[in-house]
């Protein structure tokens, strides 16, 4: 009598049940595995978004810090713009320099600010007309609140809209906060020693801090 073959259980395959709970498994780890991966890709964004924001900070705060205290004098703002304007007469390598720096609104992002860099270069120091004038962008996304704070010789904040009273200015204290997307805002704050101050009654700083 011929026997009859009969296919062992493990040769059957899997049934519709059984295919459709490994698609589960495999779409939750899957999903549970792309989401790590995207979380750390997100983190380590941000960490270097702070830390490239911390770099610009601190060379920016610098850079202004140099300017003013080698100001002869340092320039305010006669239309009142003294927290968000600030400039600096500078000598140096022979030539005159009127360094300014300013807010304008960012034109990515109206709802933020970016401090902007005039210079106005004068090759001789008595010209009147500037030699060469650049205008640039100097940090991106800064908050516009009291950028530059004035304090007289006995470390009192000078206050008020009188332009004149800034000439008793000893110490500017410079902070710069710069907003960072979906993070906490960095700031960096630092006081410096001015020589003096002047009021631009001349015109020098009535153009660039409007």
């Amino acid at each position: 009598m011929r026997r009859r073959l009969e296919r062992a259980p493990d040769d059957q395959g899997f049934t519709l049940i059984e295919m459709l709970v490994v698609i589960a498994i495999l779409l939750i780890v899957g999903g549970i595995t792309t989401n790590a991966i995207v979380t750390g890709f997100e983190s380590t964004r941000k960490g270097q978004d702070r830390i490239r924001g911390l770099s610009d900070l601190e060379k920016g705060i610098e850079r202004i810090g140099r300017e003013l205290r080698v100001a002869d004098p340092l320039l305010i703002d006669p239309d009142g713009n003294f927290d968000g304007c600030i400039g600096a007469e500078v000598f140096r390598d022979g030539k005159r320099f009127i360094i300014v720096y300013r807010l304008e609104v960012d034109p990515d992002d109206p709802s933020t600010f970016d401090l902007v860099q005039d210079i106005e270069t004068y090759d001789d120091p008595d010209d009147t007309t500037p030699s060469t004038t650049n205008v640039g962008l100097f940090i991106d996304r800064i908050h516009s609140d009291a950028l530059f704070t004035y304090f007289d010789q006995n470390g009192n904040p000078i206050l008020g809209t009188d332009p004149q009273a800034y000439l008793t200015s000893a110490q500017v204290r410079i902070n710069l906060v710069k907003q960072l997307f979906e993070q906490d805002p960095l700031a960096v704050t630092t006081v410096v020693n001015v020589r003096n101050a002047r009021y631009g009654s001349d015109g020098l700083m009535t153009a660039t801090c409007n």
